[in-house]
């Protein structure tokens, strides 16, 4: 079974399979597409309520942040125990902010990096995943050239 982790992401609103982040989310069309997405098995991630920078903000904010996510999205989705840093940013073991992370059940925290890596302890696994985006096909071809030719993927029309 092919598992694959769907990233929400969290800008004052759901943003949720295409769903505006004005959209009333009353509205029977995003809740019925996050229950499609739950139905599927998909594999959840949290990459923050407000999708802020965790290396660049305060502890405080990082709580409030996160005690949004579990007050109002976790009741919608479930629990998950992964967070992906946004901007592929991360705060390390040993740093406050990271000890809040666990303190809201997150084991499995991602970022970004040249080579993919899977460090484990005890109560955690830190885990950087190659980008591969525009940038990275554009001016980190080294790094993408390992998977396959960045030349011929690029469509040029978009960069007219």
């Amino acid at each position: 079974m092919q598992i694959r982790i769907l990233v929400l992401l969290i800008l004052s609103s759901f943003l949720v399979n295409g769903c505006l982040p004005t959209r009333n989310m009353n509205d029977p069309l995003p809740l019925s597409k996050m229950r499609t997405v739950i139905t599927n098995k998909e594999i959840l991630a949290n990459n923050s309520y407000r999708h802020l920078n965790e290396r660049k903000i305060s502890s405080k904010t990082l709580e409030l942040d996160s005690a949004r996510w579990k007050a109002e999205v976790e009741p919608l989705i479930g629990q998950t125990n992964i967070f992906i840093f946004p901007f592929g940013s991360s705060v390390l073991p040993g740093d406050e902010k990271f000890s809040t992370l666990q303190d809201y059940r997150f084991t499995i925290f991602c970022s970004v990096g040249p080579d993919a890596y899977i460090p484990t302890a005890k109560r955690y696994a830190l885990m950087d995943r190659v980008h591969i985006d525009g940038i990275a096909l554009q001016q980190q071809k080294d790094i993408t050239d390992r998977f396959f030719n960045s030349e011929e993927v690029i469509d040029e029309a978009r960069y007219r």
